[in-house]
């Protein structure tokens, strides 16, 4: 049976429309379809008012990832489920500004870089980037040596031999420089220092006496080539030089003598002494 829609009126009776909704007559059919306005109140609980967003929203080839996004609960789940961070939350202030130059403030990625930042480092260990040169390094890592342990044992200097300065090792070249002579300085009575030299030279004005010897070390030997600037002149010695002592009572600028001193101990010398004149 036909109807006609557009000639009926909202509580117009629509005859014929029975089967559309699976009824056999008009009176087993629910009566508020029979009517225009009846129909479309049962037509809006079955299909979706057309809205353009939603009509886009169908146009899409949706995923399972979009749809769980508008279940989500709040703003949490939201950064979560995108794996924001605290970033999500932090202040502008937080952030460069947009004209900030990364490259004058920050480190390129460096591989040697990250592996530096992912040591423990110690403050030994940073001391050694910041030496200045090898030298500096070598400062910084020396160990030295003793009799029970490996290490750096130092060259001496010609003044360290005459010392015996502990922990230096001598090279040949020492044994000639430490063996020149050093001159003594003229006085009432002539300070000699054991450390100073191995060999002296003294040149004296008049009658001297020549001191006891400080800083002796035992078993040691100290010469002193000594002569006069006109003379004669005599040289005599201290309360500390032992056994027969030579005299020298004729010292001049031709007639000089050359004195052996050894070290008994540290306050006991003795002396001998042979002709040093020319040739």
């Amino acid at each position: 049976m036909a109807f006609d829609l557009k000639a009926a009126t909202p509580d117009t009776a629509m005859a014929g429309t029975e089967h559309l909704f699976g009824a056999d007559s008009q009176s087993d059919a629910d009566p508020k379809i029979y009517t225009v306005a009846g129909l479309k109140g049962y037509l809006d609980t079955l299909y979706q008012p057309v809205d353009s967003d939603l009509t886009a929203i169908a146009a899409l080839t949706t995923t399972s990832f979009g749809r769980g996004l508008l279940a989500l609960a709040n703003a949490a789940a939201a950064r979560t489920a995108l794996e924001l961070g605290t970033a999500a939350q932090s202040a502008t202030g937080d952030f460069a500004a947009a004209g900030h130059n990364h490259d004058a403030t920050y480190q390129p990625l460096d591989s040697d870089l990250t592996a530096i930042a992912a040591l423990t480092t110690t403050s030994f260990g940073r001391s050694v980037l910041e030496a200045a040169n090898a030298a500096g390094l070598f400062g910084t890592i020396k160990q030295a040596a003793t009799d029970s342990a490996t290490g750096v044992v130092e060259k001496a200097v010609a003044s360290e031999v005459r010392a015996a300065t502990a922990d230096k090792y001598i090279s040949a070249d020492l044994i000639e420089s430490a063996s020149a002579a050093v001159a003594l300085t003229d006085a009432a009575t002539v300070a000699v220092d054991w450390d100073a030299a191995i060999n002296f030279t003294l040149e004296i004005t008049t009658n001297r006496v020549l001191g006891n010897p400080t800083n002796g070390q035992p078993g040691t030997w100290r010469t002193v080539l000594v002569d006069s600037d006109g003379g004669p002149d005599t040289l005599t010695f201290g309360n500390q030089y032992g056994g027969e002592l030579p005299t020298l009572d004729d010292i001049t600028t031709t007639k000089a003598y050359l004195l052996s001193i050894y070290c008994k101990s540290a306050t006991q010398f003795l002396v001998t002494a042979i002709d040093g004149s020319d040739a």
